[in-house]
C-alpha cells in the first residue's frame, strides 16, 4: 500500500492534462483550405521532382504522398502549440480518432518530405500521410498531446522509475539520430512530445540537422542535462551548476542523483543509456500514466479539451 507522502510526491499526470490543455495559438484562425505558413514563391516543387512516394535513391517511401489539399480529407478542431505550430483534426470518414497536422513552408518543404520518408524510429516523431498545397507541406502526424514542458510546471513530481522511463526514450530516440549522422540542434522540453499511453518522442524535427557521426555531442548532452534537472527540480540552477535541492525528494546516492552528474562526465549519448537508472529500471511506458496518484483512464483524452 502506499504512503501518503507516495501519493503527494507520485507524478500526477491526470492532474497536469485537466489543469493545463493544449496551448491555443494564434493558429486557432486557420480556416479549411488555407495554408498554416504563409506561401512563398516555390522554384521547384517536389511534386516535380519524384513522383508520389518516390525517394531521390529511388527506392519507394512508405509514407503517402498526395498533390491535394488536406482540408479535402480532414476537419480542423483546433489550432494548438505542441513542439511547434499545429492543428488538431479529425478524418471526415472517421472523425472519431484526432489526428495532428503540420505545415512546412516552401523553404523547408522538400527536406521535410525527405525525412519523414526515409527516417521512423518509435521515439522520434513521425508522419503518416503527406500533401502537397498551395506551397506548403502539410504532414499527418500521430496525436501526441503533450509535452515534457507540460510536466514541467506541473506541480507533483516524478518518481525516479517515471524518470527513467522518459529519460531512457529520449536517449534511444537521440542514439538513432548519432547512427544517422544528424543532431538535433533545439533539444528542450517543449520539443519533446508524449502520447496518453506514456510514449515519448523527440518533435520539432526541422532542427534536426546533418552532423559527423563522431561530432562531440556535448551540446545535446548539455540540453539532456537542463531537461533532467526541469524533471526533477521544475528549474535549473541559475548559476548553470548540476545538482538538485530537495535531497529528501532526490536522495545523492539514488540513482536519479548520480544520474544527472554522470551526464558531465559522459562523452556520448550512448554511454549515457548504460547508466544503472536506466538498466535497472523495470518500469514500462504505461507507469508513466499510472501511479499512486495517477488513474489511468479513457478520461484523459476528455481532459484535454478535444
Amino acid at each position: 500500500m502506499s504512503s501518503k507522502s507516495d501519493r503527494d510526491t507520485a507524478f500526477d499526470l491526470e492532474s497536469k492534462v485537466a489543469q493545463n490543455p493544449a496551448l491555443q495559438t494564434s493558429l486557432q484562425n486557420v480556416h479549411e483550405n488555407e495554408a498554416i505558413e504563409p506561401p512563398r514563391k516555390r522554384r521547384h516543387s517536389p511534386s516535380e521532382e519524384k513522383p508520389d512516394n518516390v525517394l531521390n535513391n529511388g527506392q519507394r517511401s512508405l509514407l503517402k504522398l498526395k498533390n491535394d489539399s488536406p482540408w479535402n480529407s480532414y476537419r480542423k478542431e483546433f489550432a494548438c502549440e505542441l513542439a511547434g505550430d499545429a492543428v488538431a483534426v479529425v478524418h471526415n470518414k472517421n472523425p472519431s480518432r484526432v489526428l495532428l497536422l503540420r505545415s512546412y513552408p516552401d523553404a523547408i518543404s522538400s527536406k521535410m518530405l525527405q525525412w519523414f520518408s526515409q527516417h521512423q524510429h518509435p521515439h522520434i516523431m513521425s508522419a503518416k500521410e503527406a500533401y502537397l498545397f498551395k506551397n506548403s507541406l502539410f504532414i499527418i502526424c500521430e496525436d501526441l498531446p503533450l509535452t515534457m514542458e507540460y510536466l514541467i510546471v506541473c506541480r507533483a513530481y516524478p518518481t525516479e522509475a517515471q524518470l527513467a522511463v522518459i529519460m531512457r526514450q529520449i536517449l534511444e530516440g537521440l542514439s538513432y539520430l548519432v547512427t544517422q549522422g544528424l543532431e538535433h540542434q533545439a533539444l528542450k522540453s517543449s520539443n519533446i512530445l508524449m502520447n496518453l499511453d506514456g510514449i515519448v518522442k523527440i518533435g520539432s524535427l526541422e532542427d534536426v540537422q546533418a552532423q559527423g557521426k563522431n561530432k562531440d555531442q556535448r551540446a545535446t548532452l548539455d540540453a539532456l542535462k537542463t531537461i533532467t534537472m526541469e524533471l526533477m527540480e521544475k528549474h535549473t540552477k541559475k548559476n548553470g551548476t548540476t545538482g538538485v535541492n530537495d535531497l529528501k525528494r532526490w536522495p545523492v546516492d539514488s540513482n536519479a542523483v548520480k544520474f544527472l552528474a554522470a551526464i558531465d562526465s559522459v562523452s556520448t549519448v550512448d554511454e549515457l543509456r548504460k547508466h544503472q537508472l536506466l538498466t535497472q529500471c523495470t518500469a514500462t511506458e504505461g507507469e508513466l500514466m499510472s501511479s499512486p496518484a495517477t488513474i489511468q483512464s479513457q478520461d484523459l483524452c476528455c481532459m484535454t479539451s478535444r
